[in-house]
């Protein structure tokens, strides 16, 4: 299959109610919006009824409840006949390990360490617990081991020969066949029904069964997060990687496949390494990897990717829509509603220290045994004992202020160094009762001045340990805690940064360019906590602070019967208000869903390991009694009704700034329209793509139409203005790809000036094109643009959508958006044909 130049990139979530099949239907469509790469979850086998495909079992096969080997044939058919190619999502840390589907685990499980298959995970085999050595702990039952045998639930089950079976429920263990109890009842299995002799069979299988409690603190094997049925594997092992790769490389070979996005790699061990040895079997693809970046971070100079999938593009863009001047305003507010004075950082740390000491304590348990082995080397430190080792490398976990370090096998960078000498000095400072040397020796170990395999198995182990306690203790929990203003509580954001300035987003941009032209960038993905749209309103809120703290500050008193006899969580109510404005209207049954999953996060008064009912039921209550509420819900709408306008100025604004920015722009499934859903399972709902199919036609028709054939943005429901905004910018794209990727790809700001200049943003792509947008909706929509003027480059500039006249100079800002707000200008000795550009992607 020839290359397909690279456009645009639009998310499919694969589901067994939408599958491959489904996702071929749906390629014409995509193909006339001009979307250049369907970018899909996971098509590998997943554990069979999963709802995102993260739980790979087996990457040798295609997924058959997404249709198996017959119907990607059909999904790679449509996509070539129609010029499209396909961005995979590869998941090269963990493999499902929840059920006996995974049969490198069920192997693992039931011949030990030496078999083949255990080479795969990342278990060790010697820990410190004698009961545990050779063996893999499985903290699987609902209770205690002892009470789950005595009452008969875990059972013997006998197969063909002396196959054999452990089942709990519906999950089911190997036995191994070289086992003496089962050897010695082979002709008997019955007398397997009694619990001793089961208990003696057990004590004779390669792995351990416990209590799902226990592994908080006693795992020997590498998960995902702390899920423990997602176990990681040692993809830096070349016959793992190559087993793990070898559907997905094999489609990149055949040109099915052109892009590969990287699920989570500072998880790896080494992630630089396992980038190279990708980049060797696929050196033409394009490669994205998920990584969170920290403020002023960038990713590692030596990775041989193209960039992120985009949370750092998001993130500026959103902040670009906050007005930075009503910080204090809106802290004020926000402390005085919830009693809530700590700034985020505080928060911040605080929920690291939580998931470091509960939930990742076996992972902390596994570190402070090779720190206590390594410290026994020292004559200085030889006598710390474990608890001081713990505390120190938990304050360091804190402390750490990015996602990770990547020193690797003794090599580092100054990046690395400058991490790591200013976490240590935090951690000092948090925790002065330890000894200064011990932060002191642990910095020189982790800066990989001492090279031997036990010093490296640690410094890499911390390095995979800091990320997951950035990810848990921030997006997982602190934003569930922090509500300032929830649309900067956002994945790859820091909702300490209250906005930017114009020219602070102009300088990322100009960065972009020059380090990453071909970065994937987003403004919803299937793990962003609220979709663009719903920001966008939120976003606003730092435009109206007065008008915010009257209604909040009213609806709080006129609500205050809702909590009945519970007492009032602030931290929820604010959050609730701020959600109930974002997704405005949304219906109590997805409100409650939210409530639920927000108040479990916040890991304050309940959690996914402790509910408290009482607790939970207090906060549906409240939920649906403000939902039942007619004058609430009256306030509620009269608050909205007036923000309705500049959300989809908003919307079209940051859409058409995606869209002609640098980098390859993202399309979540359903966002071409106005999208108000929460976080998941919220955002992977079914899309209706027969309705988008519908109104690209019609929008095809009236492209060129003053206003979009008489209807009015306020009027516009379902998001006609933001769908024809995208296609006709894509169709740009499609036309002079030169202006927007490759060597000529340059962006210039360009100067507003007037009395209101700060209202928007302008910028030029490639000498080709200019974007001029809003990104301060509510003043635009109350008050126009005014007297602001954008001075265009030399030439003689016209509308790419629309016919209309043609400009040079400077130009009013108001009659060059007219009635859209927004507007994509292009050099006019380009215009050969206008049809190109309003007709160009489904020609």
């Amino acid at each position: 299959m020839a290359e397909v130049p690279l456009i645009a990139t639009y998310r499919l979530q694969l589901t067994q109610t939408f599958g491959l099949e489904q996702a071929a239907l749906v390629v014409p469509y995509l193909a006339g919006l001009g979307i250049s790469h369907v970018y899909t979850s996971s098509y590998l086998q997943a554990a069979p009824g999963s709802s995102h495909g993260y739980d790979v079992v087996d990457p040798s096969s295609v997924n058959l409840e997404l249709g198996g080997d017959d119907a990607l044939a059909l999904f790679f058919g449509a996509l070539e006949h129609h010029g499209l190619t396909n961005v995979i999502d590869v998941v090269p840390n963990h493999l499902g390990v929840g059920s006996h589907h995974n049969q490198w685990w069920w192997n693992t499980l039931k011949h030990g360490q030496h078999c083949a298959a255990a080479q795969y995970f990342d278990i060790d085999w010697t820990p410190p617990e004698a009961k545990l050595q050779g063996r893999v702990l499985l903290a699987v039952l609902g209770s205690s081991y002892a009470d789950e045998l005595a009452g008969g639930a875990i059972t013997f089950a006998a197969t063909e020969g002396l196959d054999a079976e452990i089942h709990y429920g519906a999950r089911r263990f190997p036995v191994d066949p070289d086992s003496p109890a089962l050897i010695d009842g082979a002709h008997d299995s019955g007398r397997f029904t009694d619990p001793a002799n089961l208990h003696e069979l057990l004590e004779q299988q390669h792995y351990r069964l416990a209590a799902w409690t226990v592994g908080r603190f006693e795992l020997n094997y590498r998960r995902f997060f702390e899920i423990n049925d997602l176990a990681g594997i040692r993809i830096e092992d070349e016959t793992v990687f190559a087993a793990v790769h070898q559907r997905s490389l094999r489609w990149v070979e055949q040109g099915h496949v052109q892009g590969i996005r990287i699920d989570h790699p500072d998880g790896l061990r080494d992630p630089g390494h396992y980038l190279r040895r990708l980049r060797a079997a696929a050196p033409t693809a394009w490669i994205v990897v998920e990584k969170i970046l920290a403020a002023d971070e960038t990713l590692p100079d030596d990775w041989p990717v193209d960039g992120t999938t985009g949370y750092d593009f998001a993130s500026d863009l959103t902040a670009v829509f906050v007005d930075s001047d009503a910080a204090d305003a809106m802290t004020d507010t926000y402390s005085e509603f919830t009693g809530n004075t700590e700034p985020y950082s505080v928060v911040l740390d605080r929920c690291k220290h939580m998931v470091v000491h509960q939930l990742l304590a076996t992972e902390v348990t596994r570190l402070v045994q090779l720190a206590a082995g390594i410290c026994e080397r020292s004559i200085a430190l030889r006598d710390t004992a474990r608890r001081t080792l713990s505390d120190a490398i938990e304050a360091i976990l804190v402390a750490t202020p990015v996602y990770r370090t990547y020193v690797a096998n003794g090599r580092n960078t100054s990046i690395d160094l400058s991490v790591i000498s200013g976490t240590i000095a935090r951690a000092k400072s948090a925790r002065p009762t330890i000894d200064p040397e011990l932060f002191d020796f642990l910095a020189t170990v982790w800066s990989g001045r001492h090279v031997d395999p036990e010093t490296d198995q640690f410094v890499a182990r911390l390095q995979q340990l800091s990320g997951t306690a950035m990810a848990k203790g921030a997006e997982d929990t602190a934003f569930y805690r922090y509500h300032r203003l929830i649309a900067l509580n956002e994945v790859g954001s820091n909702p300490s940064r209250f906005g930017i300035r114009v020219d602070q987003f102009h300088n990322s941009m100009i960065e972009a360019v020059e380090r990453r032209p071909l970065s994937m960038i987003a403004t919803t993905t299937h793990d962003t906590k609220r979709s663009e749209d719903v920001r966008a309103r939120i976003a606003l809120l730092s435009e109206i602070p007065e008008q915010w703290r009257s209604a909040v500050t009213t609806w709080r008193q006129h609500n205050r019967p809702a909590w009945g006899t519970a007492e009032p969580d602030r931290q929820f109510e604010y959050l609730l208000y701020q959600t109930l404005v974002g997704a405005h209207p949304l219906p109590v049954e997805r409100a409650v869903e939210f409530a639920s999953k927000a108040i479990r996060e916040a890991k304050l008064r309940t959690s996914w390991i402790r509910p408290d009912s009482n607790y939970e039921a207090s906060i549906e209550s409240f939920v649906r009694r403000l939902d039942a509420d007619p004058r609430f819900q009256q306030m509620l709408a009269e608050f909205v009704a007036p923000l309705i306008q500049p959300t989809r100025i908003s919307s079209l604004a940051q859409v058409l700034i995606k869209a002609t920015a640098p980098g390859i722009p993202d399309f979540y499934q359903g966002s071409e329209l106005w999208t108000a859903s929460l976080v998941d399972p919220d955002n992977r709902t079914p899309v209706y793509f027969e309705v988008r199919g519908e109104i690209l036609r019609r929008n095809v028709e009236s492209l060129e139409h003053t206003n979009e054939g008489g209807l009015s943005i306020a009027e516009d429901a379902t998001g006609r203005w933001k769908l024809a905004t995208i296609r006709a910018a894509l169709a740009a794209r499609r036309h002079e790809p030169s202006a927007f990727t490759g060597p000529t790809a340059s962006y210039e700001p360009l100067q507003l000036t007037g009395t209101r200049p700060d209202v928007g943003l302008a910028f030029m792509r490639g000498q080709r094109f200019v974007t001029v947008a809003p990104v301060r909706p509510v003043a635009v929509s109350r008050n126009g643009w005014g007297d602001t003027q954008v001075t265009l480059p030399p030439g003689l500039w016209c509308d790419a959508i629309r016919r209309g006249p043609e400009w040079m100079g400077s130009v009013s800002v108001a009659e060059l958006t007219a009635d859209r707000h927004v507007v994509l200008l292009v050099k006019k000795a380009l215009l050969v044909k206008r049809a190109l550009l309003v007709n160009g992607a489904s020609e």
